[in-house]
């Protein structure tokens, strides 16, 4: 059975930048050889684009790193879909009751 798990870019960033969650991120990117696939919305690479960009313009990372990073971002095995595939299920989860009393 194949698990599918729609993770964002603060998931994806941790397998490239070590920060506090890393070590469950590559967790999870290992078991993806195990019949789990992780989905993200195409928008995903854009804003890992931009967090790199961040990285060089603000916090010292040199270019070339940012670059080899760029490309392992490309090379992981992530299923890319539209984002408007994510548009109806958006708010599927939501019901009356767990709506806040104003």
């Amino acid at each position: 059975m194949t698990e599918r798990y729609v993770v964002d870019t603060s998931v994806v960033m941790q397998r490239l930048i070590v920060e506090v969650n890393t070590p469950q991120v590559r967790r999870l990117f290992a078991e993806m050889t195990q019949g789990t696939t992780l989905v993200v919305p195409e928008f995903c690479l854009l804003e890992c684009a931009n967090v790199l960009w961040k990285q060089v313009r603000f916090q010292g990372m040199p270019q070339s790193t940012a670059e080899r990073l760029l490309m392992d971002l490309l090379a992981l095995p992530l299923q890319i879909m539209p984002a408007s595939q994510f548009m109806p299920r958006a708010l599927q989860n939501w019901t009356s009751e767990s709506t806040p009393h104003l």
